[in-house]
Order: C-alpha cells, then sequence, then structure tokens
C-alpha cells in the first residue's frame, strides 16, 4: 500500500470483519512486505508472484 493512511485503515478494519466471520483473501502479494500486510489482516486465502514462487518445486 503506497498510502500509509489507507494501509492503518485496513490492518484496523480486516481483523474486526474477519472476527465477524467474513473470509479475506488477499491478491497480487509480490514482496514479503505485502505478505506481511496480508497475515496482519488475518487473510485466509493468498494468491500472487511471491506465494507461486514459494509453493513451486525446488
Amino acid at each position: 500500500m503506497m498510502y500509509p493512511q489507507v494501509r492503518d485503515q485496513l490492518l484496523a478494519l480486516m481483523p474486526q470483519l474477519v472476527a465477524q466471520g467474513f473470509a479475506l483473501g488477499v491478491e497480487e502479494i509480490v514482496c514479503d512486505n505485502m505478505l506481511a500486510m496480508a497475515q496482519q489482516m488475518q487473510a485466509r486465502y493468498y494468491a500472487g508472484q511471491l506465494v507461486s514462487q514459494r509453493l513451486a518445486p525446488a
């Protein structure tokens, strides 16, 4: 997220929605920072280049 205010709002809102029973999916994860943010938001589903690379057989 380029805009810190938007990022902070998402980090505050998404865990509340997850606690209410919503399932969060995050797409276009291309770096560790984005993955960490998805984890902070308590996402259940992850997709993107970084995820694909980590799942690929070595």
